[in-house]
């Protein structure tokens, strides 16, 4: 029976451990840059990159980016990639390319194994506009401000500022004002311009009414509209409905 006490013995069982900890963390240093090269395909030095296609997985409701424009950021801001060692180009550079377009949301850039740079992205979805009479912003629930192609301008409220809109609670405020609006078509068809003051109070105009509406703060957007319909349906407008 060996003495497990003897001192010589455990110095070999030290060292054994130690050389295989060694191997294990210098294997999962190459397997993490492995990864970051290309993707989740492995990769032989004789695959190329054969082409590229680009999903926008929303497409159809928000089109701030096409999948030519994607495209086209990539060629300008990471360079050639047809044709290229697919072992050499860095996928996850190619993603930082993308987070840098403040319209995307979600975005993955991997290869499959017949060499073909697939890049999925998702766009945020905007709530409101803010304009400050110069310049146009879209908004999302995040308190996310975003410029887009001047082409395409979604039918959303939109509110002209009087200072820049830096503060994130207030933008996520206003942006779920726009969002409430949009969801109760009645008082989308009804509202004619939204104002902001200096300190973010927020003034409403109605279609073919003289009178402006002092709101606050965008908050509480459902409980202060249902006081100005029930001023409407009482007061002025007798029996027409805002909902």
């Amino acid at each position: 029976m060996t003495d497990s006490s003897d001192p010589s013995q455990n110095s070999s069982v030290n060292k054994t451990i130690i050389i295989v900890l060694s191997c294990i963390t210098v294997a999962a240093a190459v397997a993490a840059t492995a990864t970051g090269v290309a993707g989740s395909v492995r990769k032989d030095a004789s695959l190329k990159c054969s082409g590229m296609k680009v999903v926008l997985r929303d497409s159809a409701v928000n089109r701030f980016l096409t999948p030519a424009d994607i495209a086209g950021i990539i060629d300008r801001d990471f360079g050639g990639y047809l044709n290229r060692p697919v072992e050499r180009i860095r996928t996850d550079r190619i993603e930082k390319v993308l987070a840098a377009q403040e319209c995307l949301t979600e975005y993955n850039a991997y290869f499959t194994s017949d060499g073909v740079l697939h890049i999925e992205a998702e766009q945020r979805s905007p709530a409101i506009r803010l304009t400050d009479s110069t310049s146009l912003w879209y908004a999302d629930m995040d308190g996310r401000c975003f410029k887009v192609k001047e082409d395409w301008k979604p039918s959303l409220p939109c509110i002209l500022v009087r200072r820049p809109a830096k503060d994130k609670r207030w933008i996520r405020n206003a942006a779920g004002m726009g969002k409430w609006i949009v969801e109760h078509p009645g008082w989308k068809d009804s509202v004619s311009g939204i104002e902001a003051d200096t300190d973010g109070n927020i003034t409403v105009f109605l279609t073919e009414r003289e009178e402006s509406f002092i709101l606050g703060q965008p908050e509480e957007t459902g409980v202060k509209f249902g006081k100005i319909g029930k001023y409407l349906d009482r007061i002025a407008d007798r029996g027409k409905e805002y909902n």
